[in-house]
């Protein structure tokens, strides 16, 4: 199992679950952060569990070792930044930066680095209606390459499927070979930011809604209302986020599809308590 940086408060918590979690039951790894460092494999132990702190210079040497990227890195010296703070407002100042870069990790936007290319009037076409964007990912499949049988796969007009295939070829999501269409750029998405983004996630929570008449044992769908402490929050979104990446490889990755589908994902607070006190 892999430890995200971006999942802790505290680089000496993050230290320690590694350690804790190490094949050798840490102290191969202990001698390991010591010699990266460089310090002794005893003040190592004094600082992960101790008041005392690395210097900068010792966590640059271990977030190496670590092979951190270079946003993990500059994550885990803003940990030891907040913990060596000698001031309230120094500490509310590392708190504030702290906060932006896990904001900025968990928005997929930048975590996929997806290219931007469409037009505002293209995105408001492109996002507008679901099978937009469910025929320029259904062109990857063999099957699904003619207007007729995307007409029938998804159920609408012929003369819909005609206008998608147009609008997709004029703006480079589709090319067309003869009486068959491919896709061109393949990789789109819309940012958090985008004032279509509310469409877009409306489109396929009712087409989900509607997948729920068909009783199909082989889909997923699962509510629930549930109570965490209010720090878990973040720590689940990240989960969810990291869940949505890894399904994201098995789909890039994969060869001879035959199927399209759909996913959609909430996580949201209905109630915070820590707004709700006076």
């Amino acid at each position: 199992m892999k430890y995200s940086v971006f999942d802790y408060q505290s680089y000496k918590a993050y230290l320690n679950e590694l350690i804790v979690n190490h094949p050798k039951r840490g102290r191969g790894l202990k001698t390991a952060l010591a010699a990266a460092a460089p310090c002794q494999m005893t003040y190592v132990s004094r600082v992960l569990n101790g008041d005392r702190h690395f210097t900068f210079e010792q966590a640059q040497g271990i977030s190496t070792f670590l092979g951190h990227t270079e946003d993990e890195s500059r994550f885990f010296l803003l940990l030891l930044s907040l913990e060596k703070a000698g001031t309230p407002n120094l500490r509310q100042w590392y708190k504030k930066e702290i906060d932006r870069e896990i904001q900025r990790h968990l928005t997929l936007k930048d975590r996929f680095k997806a290219k931007e290319f469409l037009t505002r009037e293209g995105q408001a076409t492109f996002y507008g209606n679901w099978y937009y964007t469910a025929i320029h990912i259904a062109l990857t499949i063999p099957s699904l390459r003619t207007k007729e049988a995307l007409a029938k796969a998804f159920g609408i007009k012929l003369t819909t499927v005609s206008s998608v295939l147009e609008f997709l070829t004029s703006v480079g999501l589709a090319e067309q070979r003869g009486t068959e269409f491919v896709t061109g750029v393949t990789n789109t998405y819309l940012g958090s930011d985008s004032p279509l983004i509310n469409q877009h996630h409306t489109n396929w929570r009712m087409r989900a809604i509607s997948s729920l008449d068909n009783h199909n044992q082989d889909d997923l769908h699962y509510s629930a209302v549930v109570t965490i402490p209010a720090d878990e929050f973040v720590k689940i979104k990240s989960s969810f986020a990291k869940t949505i990446e890894e399904a994201r490889k098995h789909w890039n990755e994969a060869k001879n599809e035959t199927d399209v589908c759909a996913v959609s994902l909430d996580w949201f607070r209905l109630v915070h308590t820590q707004s709700c006190r006076s």
